[in-house]
């Protein structure tokens, strides 16, 4: 496939291609990206936390983790504190085709610890259990 590519590019196109493609293992694209085809483009991967979030009080997220196929994961969106409230609901409509049963938001400042827990997901787990990105 990857010679096909390269022949396509010097015969057709007159440039030359990526003497190496990157190949991505399914199970890392699904994992991360919960895609099978992801556009690398897009800098934004999933975190599993699923492990992190299985004794919290919060159930939204207990009750996930604890079902034998359940998964809970985390997506970190730079400057996503900006977005608007409609952006993050749209966001949240999204991911339920996916088949997520909802998205909840919480909001970080980098290098500042707020004063106190502005949101419930704050109240309920604890920032020490979070796998670093």
């Amino acid at each position: 496939m990857e010679e096909m590519i390269r022949t396509v590019f010097k015969d057709v196109l007159r440039r030359r291609a990526a003497e190496a493609v990157p190949v991505m293992p399914y199970g890392e694209a699904m994992g991360a990206l919960r895609s099978d085809k992801p556009d690398l483009r897009v800098k934004l991967e999933l975190t599993d936390i699923t492990d992190c979030v299985r004794d919290v009080d919060f159930k939204v997220f207990s009750a996930a983790a604890a079902l034998p196929d359940g998964r809970v994961a985390a997506l970190r969106v730079p400057h996503g504190g900006e977005m608007p409230r409609s952006e993050i609901d749209a966001m949240t409509e999204f991911v339920k085709i996916y088949g997520a049963k909802g998205s909840p938001t919480s909001r970080s400042t980098t290098g500042r610890r707020p004063r106190r827990p502005a949101e419930p997901i704050v109240k309920t787990c604890t920032t020490r259990r979070w796998p670093r990105s």
